[in-house]
């Protein structure tokens, strides 16, 4: 198993949802962890955005239209209103980019920095953004955001086979076993393409 940094690409065309018959308070995501893979439409209200609805859930989830998925990536054909365990997701996956709902007045300035993430069953890159006067070091030491926010995101299994790539999703701390920075050339590479993309 190797721990370089894969490429993040445009994301695969796949039976996610299409975005017929999606809602205000739904957003289409995939949920992974060491012993699920789900998407569907998970329902956040009322929460205007994904990332406070998942630093503030406990509990249990509500995925509607939710497909079990294997980790070759196939989906079950049936697709049901789930109610699953938040305790047991390790990344929630945004499968398409949503406009920002952040007014300007509150924005912090910050830094992009590419990095790896290992979990117990996954390997994902993605740029995550540090305060400016922040270091590494605090940023992964610190207990709250509960999720990490991560854009331009690539997953995949400990194993080699790809979850995916993802615009936006959310990490959970608590998954987290192991953090590596791009090398610099790597992390340039990354700059540039998020400036021309």
């Amino acid at each position: 198993m190797t721990l370089e940094f894969p490429p993040f690409g445009a994301p695969k065309a796949d039976a996610r949802p299409s975005g017929k018959g999606i809602h205000a308070g739904e957003v289409p995501v995939e949920l992974i962890g060491t012993r699920l893979w789900a998407s569907g439409l998970l329902d956040t209200r009322p929460f205007a955005r994904l990332s406070d609805y998942a630093n503030a859930m406990d509990g249990f989830c509500l995925l509607r239209g939710a497909a079990l998925r294997t980790e070759s990536g196939e989906s079950s054909r049936s697709r049901l209103d789930m109610h699953i365990r938040f305790e047991e997701v390790a990344l929630i996956a945004q499968t398409r980019a949503q406009p920002s709902r952040v007014a300007s007045d509150v924005l912090v300035p910050k830094r992009a920095h590419r990095l790896l993430f290992v979990t117990p069953s996954l390997k994902i890159s993605g740029q995550a953004y540090l305060h400016e006067q922040g270091s590494l070091d605090a940023f992964i030491e610190a207990l709250d955001p509960r999720f990490i926010p991560l854009t331009r995101v690539a997953a995949q299994w400990l194993s080699g086979a790809p979850v995916g790539r993802f615009p936006f999703a959310l990490l959970k701390r608590s998954q987290i076993i192991g953090v590596a920075a791009a090398p610099k050339r790597a992390a340039r590479r990354a700059a540039s393409e998020e400036a021309a993309s």
